[in-house]
Formats: structure tokens, C-alpha cells, sequence
């Protein structure tokens, strides 16, 4: 290449590289990231990622799980001696967190005034808001009910006064109460505050608060959870024997932040200065050291740009999974600097660079086909990863090509100290037929052994493994609130008008199938929130069923010869007016605060919704196919739900377990295209035969990686099989470069030999992560990058 028109080219490039720079800044802060798992996928493979979950917008969805991740939930017991303190622990804890202005809401005893406005509520609505199954009772049996009323009247523990008979005759309102009580499960409450008593007799109070904030708020959350922390140490102090059990995303969510911080901080730190020092030792010198860093940052700079400019919103995933293509780039840029170090005084930097140019341009070309090929693929995630590597690589690429002629002339050159054990690894591949054949037969072997046993596991929840100190307050609080901490959740829509009732009737209807699978054998428990607030359907039909009975009731009252006042005759119920109860005037009730988390009356869409968690549905798929049938109108007994209302089930560990299953099996067969498509240029490249054997090693490489995970215990999931990419990507590389005739197999193995240091170091250190899926990243990579580093020399048979 011309000299002079090799250096107008680098300034081309330098201009380019300026404007790369200037949209970048432009972009950058205009940028918007997302974070939802399930937006990873395609619009229609997202909308079925739950099964039923067709019809349900992300925002709704999101919606919902934001306002449950925001929920906390603490259990305050006092130290052995304290029960009859002035001050509860708990009393303590609920006034320091109603002081802390990252909560929304704090919630702790019920005093008396709220007693008084829940028992005003329910009595002003006591005919329309009856309690669950009492409809029933007094339509089939109203003779029953008043036996129920005269055995409350005369049992010496109900204290069934004169006033509460006088104003509610048939106990509307204490069944509502004792309906409460039961739904309640082992909670009481004891002097105002929601309790439960363990089997050591220990009362535990419950406190719960709604962070103002998102739960996921990594700088927000760490900052709190410090907080909540040195709270405890205050109220073990003030309370000396007091404990606390806690509850929340918040606590989840800071603990993997605070270990992925210590991983990047300890790995990253390892990986930083190991890089560093390879390259600093090979080289002696901090020239290469930059000139590595530039390139890649260059290539960094140019896939970040065209990611923001080619996409609306740029995934967090993209942008992890795209640090890939900088371990791959950074090839192109230690292959130019050792042909420097060994070769520099024999010949000009550009005539090194012109028996570079075919390898490294094959290298790019095929790795940057393969990553094209992932991109086809329906999946905004990998179209995503595939603009970052073509843009990314080829930056670094003419990062290499363009400007390392002028600017690696001064790296010191020296014969390294690794070329003597190099030249007779070399000879031994070339003399040893028994090496040839034996070692990629015995990798083979292995590879396939751990094959054998390979099974996929996408299972969300084996990604982050928890303290068991977090598990075993999560055990506990189940255990004393009967609160399971696997719960699940329907979530019924509508939009339109009328959407609040048509809601409401499609939660009775769930209501109503979900208690046939539960009588039919289903281990399931659920909470509905038409037990509070009825459809105003069922609403007519209480009050009806109340006036129908209530003659009969106060006739079987006066023959037991209770007295009753005057103003309730036993002809005709008193004449109090139907007063339905909208979702609007309930939620504004006090009697709705512990059931507000289940109403949506406000959505981003303008429409309603409501959530029935449901603990124990092991089957996920009957459930999926359930909320189907009821958005599709079978419903209960043939009845439909409300034109506008739909169905469907949430369960975000499943969802996000089958997002990363379909990525994973699509990953595998793009990947095999990619592999297919290497083959051919090999085949064009070198031949069919040496091309073939130049791609031996890169199979060999990723099922040793794979089978590694086996032999490590490892999960074989999408991070396994997204380490894979980079494994197949730099083992193509490898057998490229060793492939060139034009260079010095020595110099040749040289340059992979640092690459190959600084890759592990860079990626392979992550094998030591306390993360399952980080760990498994690395495991892969240690496996598949030693194999096809060692086996690369296959490329050199046939060679003089």
C-alpha cells in the first residue's frame, strides 16, 4: 500500500473517529435504557411468554409488579421480659419509619379512631358488602342464619350487646368481622396491632411501609438498606432483646448489587492488573499497553454510538453481552504489536501489515458474518449485540489497520522470552503425528462424556444464590403471618367503561374456578378481593338476599323471646335504600388499607385491574391455561367475563425462566449457523480438507466448554451459551492467524499466546464469581479458550 495514501486514510479515519466521538456526546444523554427481562424478546414471543399474558401491555404488567416490589414488610418481637413494656419494640420501629421520607406509606397499630371508622363503614354497607358466603346462607337457609344470631346472642364469650342488636339485628356486621378474623390466618389483633404468637409463646407485631422509590434503585436502595441496618443496631439498644424479621425486594435487590459491586470490584480489579502486567512483561513497555487500550476503546466508543443511534432504547443486556466483541477486538491489536516487537527491524511497519492484512481481515470478516447471522434473529437483545459488533469490531479493525503503522514504530524490539518454548511447541505439533491426532481424539472424548449429561436448566432462580439469613426471615415471616413467600398472581383487566365493575366480576369468576380446583385437589391458597368489594351485581343480590331474609330472621328471633326494638317489624325489613360501594369510595375507606395493593383503579392504559395471588400452583401451565379460558369467555358455568375484562396469569420467575429457555434455543441454532458459515470461508480460505481441519479445533473448543460445566456443576443456560459466542469467536480467530502462511508461526504463537493470557484474565477470572450464572460465564470460557488455544496449532499442517 502507498505510504501517502495510507496516511490520508488515517486521517480519514481520525475525522471519522472525531464525528464517532461528537454523536456519542449527543447521544449519550438522550439515551434510554431498558431493564424488563421481557423485553428482550419479539413483541409477539413476549406477549406469550406467560402463556396467557397475550393481551396484557407491558406498562400494565409493569405496573402491577412495581407496586408489589415496593412492598416491605418487618416483624418487631420484644426481648424476653418486655411484654408488659411501656413502649412496644414495634411502636419504637413504626415511629422511626414514618420519619424516614423514603417510604410512601407506613402502616402499624390500628388505633381506636380507625376501629371506629372500619365499624362505621361496615355497618353503613353491612346489607350490600356481606361477608363472604353469607349471601348463600341467608337465601337457603334464613332459618339457619337466626339459629346462628340467637347461639352469638347467648354464648357468654361473643358479647352480643343491646346496641349491637338494636341497630343490626341480624349480625351483619360481627359476621363480616369474624369473616376478617379467619382470612386473617394466625394474625390477631392485640391492642390495635396486627400480631402473631410463635411456639415460644413470643408475640411478634407486624409494620409494613411502601417505598417511595423503585426497588431496584441501586444507589437509592444500598443507601437504605444501610439505614434500616443502623436502625436495628438503635433498636437493640433502646430494646435490648429485641428482634426484627424482614421481608422485601428491597433487601433481595440490594444484596445482588452489593455482590455483583464486590465481584466487579475484586474480579475486575484482578482482571485489570493481570491484563496489564501480561502486556506489560511480553512488551516491556507501556506503548502497547495503550496502543491495546485505544483500539478497543475506539471499538467501544463506535458500537455504544451506533447502538444509539440505530435503536430507540438500548437493553441493559445489549450492552453486557456486547463487552464480547472488546475481547475479540482486542486480537487485531496484539497481533500488529508482536509482528512489531519481533519483526520491527527487518522491515517497515506497513510491510508488516500487508502479511497481517489477510489474516486480520479474514478474522474480522468472519467474525463479524457470524455476528451478522445472530442478528437476523428476531430478538431485539441479539439485534442489539449484532449492530454493537459490526460497528465495534470494524472501528477496531481500521483502528489497527490505519493508524498502528504510525503510531507502534517505537515499541522496543527484542526476541521475547517465550520464543524458544514456543518453537518447540511448534515442532512438536509439526513432528508428532501421535500429538495431531491424539490430542484432539482425547479432547473429543472428554467433550462428548460431558455432553452425554448435559441438560438445560433456565430456571431464574438458580442465577443468584441468597444469604440463608435472608431466606430464613423470609421462612419465618411465612411461617407467622401464613403469608407464603412464593406467591403468584393473577391479574384481571379491563378498559373502557365500566371497566372497575367488569374487573370485579372477573375476580368472582376466577374466584369461583379457582375453588373448584382447590376442592378438586389443587394445593392452592388465594386471596379475592370481591370477598371485600363485590361487583355491584353480587351488591343488589346481598341487599336482596338481607331483605328477603330478614323477615324470616326476626321471626324466629321474637318466638325465642329476644328482645328486639320496635322499629323492626316482622313483616318488612327496615326501609334503608340499596347504597352500592364503588371501587372509588372503598379505596378511599380505611377498611381497604390492607387491600389497597390489590386495586389498580388508575393504570397507564386509563383501565382497572385487580390482583388474586394464588401460593401453591405448582403447575404453572393449567394455570396459564386457565386465565385463558376465562379471557377467551368460558368462564364459570358458561358465563363469560365483561366484554372488556381479561384474564392472566403472572408468575415473573416462570416468565423469565422461559424467556431465557427460547433465547437459549434460538442462540443454539444461530451459533450452529455461524459455525456452518466459518466453514464455508475456511473452505474458500484454505481448501475443503485444511479447511475443515482449521475449524476442528473451534468444534473441539465448544463442546469441551460445554462439557466443562458438567464436570463443575455448573448450569448449562443462556449466560453458558452466550460465553460460547465468545468462545467461537476467538477460537476462529486463533486457527485464522495460524492459518496465515505470510506470518512466522512462531511470532504467530506468540501474539496468541498473550491474547489467550489476556482474555482469561479478562473473562476467565469471572469462574471464581459467588454468582452461579457469572460463574458458569467463566467456567466456559476457561474450558473452550485453553482447548481451542491448544489446539489451534492444527491450523499449521501442511505448511513449510
Amino acid at each position: 500500500m502507498n505510504p501517502r495514501i495510507h496516511r490520508r486514510l488515517a486521517l480519514v479515519w481520525l475525522a471519522a473517529v472525531a464525528a464517532i466521538l461528537s454523536v456519542l456526546a449527543w447521544l449519550l444523554p438522550r439515551a434510554k435504557f431498558e431493564t424488563d427481562i421481557l423485553a428482550l424478546l419479539p413483541r409477539d414471543e413476549a406477549a406469550d411468554a406467560g402463556g396467557a399474558v397475550t393481551a396484557l401491555p407491558a406498562d400494565v404488567a409493569d405496573a402491577c409488579t412495581a407496586r408489589l416490589n415496593r412492598q416491605l414488610v418487618w416483624l418487631v418481637a420484644d426481648g424476653a421480659g418486655a411484654r408488659n413494656a411501656s413502649q412496644p419494640a414495634a411502636q419504637w420501629w413504626f415511629e422511626h419509619l414514618r420519619a424516614m421520607p423514603e417510604f410512601a406509606s407506613v402502616g402499624g397499630p390500628v388505633d381506636a379512631a380507625a376501629q371506629r371508622a372500619w365499624g362505621a363503614f361496615w355497618f353503613d354497607h353491612r346489607r350490600e358488602l356481606l361477608a363472604p358466603g353469607a349471601r348463600e346462607r341467608l337465601a337457603s337457609d334464613p332459618a339457619g342464619w337466626a339459629q346462628w344470631v340467637l347461639a352469638q346472642i347467648y354464648s357468654p364469650l361473643a358479647g352480643v350487646g343491646s346496641g349491637e342488636l338494636s341497630g343490626d339485628p341480624l349480625l351483619l356486621v360481627r359476621a363480616r368481622q369474624l369473616a376478617l378474623a379467619a382470612q386473617a390466618g394466625p394474625l390477631t389483633l392485640d391492642g390495635g396491632w396486627p400480631t402473631a404468637t410463635d411456639a415460644a409463646d413470643r408475640r411478634w407485631r407486624l409494620v409494613r411501609a411502601e417505598l417511595a422509590g423503585s426497588s431496584f434503585d441501586l444507589e437509592g436502595g444500598r443507601a437504605l438498606v444501610a439505614k434500616l441496618a443502623a436502625l436495628e443496631r438503635e433498636l437493640a439498644a433502646a430494646h435490648p432483646g429485641a428482634s426484627v424479621l424482614r421481608r422485601g425486594t428491597l433487601f433481595y435487590s440490594d444484596y445482588a448489587a452489593a455482590q455483583s459491586k464486590r465481584d466487579i470490584s475484586l474480579l475486575g480489579g484482578i482482571s485489570l492488573i493481570g491484563v496489564a502486567l501480561v502486556i506489560l512483561l511480553f512488551f516491556r513497555s507501556w506503548r502497547p499497553l495503550a496502543l491495546t487500550l485505544l483500539s478497543t476503546a475506539t471499538g467501544a466508543a463506535a458500537g455504544i454510538a451506533a447502538l444509539l443511534a440505530c435503536f430507540d432504547t438500548v437493553h441493559l443486556v445489549s450492552l453486557v453481552l456486547s463487552t464480547s466483541v472488546i475481547g475479540v477486538s482486542v486480537d487485531y491489536a496484539l497481533h500488529c504489536l508482536t509482528e512489531r516487537m519481533v519483526h520491527g527491524g527487518e522491515r517497515p511497519p506497513l510491510a508488516g501489515l500487508r502479511e497481517l492484512l489477510p489474516a486480520l481481515a479474514l478474522a474480522f470478516a468472519t467474525t463479524a458474518l457470524a455476528y451478522a447471522a445472530l442478528g437476523a434473529a428476531p430478538f431485539p437483545a441479539f439485534r442489539q449485540l449484532a449492530v454493537f459488533a459490526l460497528a465495534g469490531l470494524a472501528a477496531a479493525f481500521l483502528c489497527v489497520v490505519l493508524w498502528f503503522p504510525f503510531l507502534c514504530g517505537k515499541i522496543p524490539r527484542r526476541v521475547p522470552a517465550g520464543a524458544a518454548p514456543a518453537a518447540r511447541w511448534l515442532r512438536l505439533w509439526r513432528e508428532h503425528r501421535w500429538l495431531r491426532i491424539g490430542a484432539p481424539a482425547a479432547v473429543a472424548l472428554a467433550g462428548a462424556a460431558g455432553l452425554l449429561a448435559l441438560r438445560p436448566d433456565d430456571d431464574a432462580a438458580r442465577l443468584q444464590v441468597f444469604p440463608p439469613e435472608l431466606r430464613e426471615s423470609d421462612r419465618c415471616v411465612a411461617a407467622l403471618t401464613g403469608q407464603p413467600a412464593e406467591t403468584n398472581w393473577f391479574i384481571v383487566r379491563a378498559t373502557g367503561a365500566g371497566a372497575a365493575d367488569a374487573v370485579l366480576r372477573g375476580v368472582e369468576q376466577l374466584g369461583a374456578r379457582l375453588e373448584k380446583l382447590r376442592a378438586a385437589g389443587g394445593a392452592v391458597s388465594f386471596r379475592l378481593l370481591t370477598d371485600q368489594l363485590p361487583p355491584l351485581e353480587r351488591q343488589r343480590a346481598n341487599y336482596a338476599a338481607v331483605a328477603a331474609a330478614t323477615p324470616v330472621v326476626l321471626r324466629h328471633l321474637r318466638e325465642a323471646e329476644v328482645e328486639l326494638p320496635a322499629a323492626t317489624q316482622p313483616a318488612a325489613p327496615p326501609a334503608v335504600p340499596f347504597r352500592p360501594v364503588t371501587p372509588a369510595e372503598w379505596a378511599r375507606s380505611p377498611v381497604s388499607e390492607a387491600w389497597r395493593l390489590l386495586w389498580f383503579g388508575d393504570l397507564p392504559d386509563g383501565g382497572a385491574a385487580a390482583l388474586v395471588p394464588v401460593a401453591g400452583a405448582a403447575d404453572n401451565a393449567r394455570m396459564n391455561s386457565l386465565a385463558a379460558e376465562l379471557t377467551a369467555g368460558a368462564g364459570v358455568s358458561g358465563a363469560a367475563p365483561a366484554p372488556s375484562a381479561s384474564v392472566h396469569w403472572l408468575n415473573r420467575r416462570a416468565q423469565v425462566s422461559d424467556t431465557f429457555g427460547t433465547y437459549r434455543w434460538h442462540l443454539e441454532r444461530y451459533l450452529a449457523l455461524a459455525l456452518a458459515l466459518a466453514g464455508v470461508v475456511f473452505a474458500v480460505r484454505f481448501g475443503i480438507l485444511r479447511g475443515l481441519r482449521s475449524l476442528l479445533p473451534v468444534v473441539l473448543a465448544a463442546g469441551a466448554a460445554l462439557g466443562a460445566l458438567v464436570l463443575t456443576g455448573q448450569a448449562y443456560n443462556l449466560f453458558a451459551l452466550l460465553a460460547l459466542v465468545l468462545v467461537l469467536g476467538i477460537g476462529i480467530d486463533y486457527t485464522l492467524f495460524f492459518g496465515n502462511d505470510a506470518a512466522a508461526p512462531t511470532t504467530t504463537l506468540l501474539a496468541v499466546c498473550v491474547d489467550f493470557a489476556t482474555t482469561l484474565l479478562s473473562f476467565g477470572v469471572l469462574a471464581l464469581s459467588a454468582t452461579p450464572a457469572i460463574a458458569g460465564f467463566g467456567v466456559v470460557l476457561v474450558a473452550g479458550l485453553t482447548v481451542a488455544f491448544l489446539l489451534a496449532p492444527l491450523a499449521l499442517e501442511g505448511r513449510k
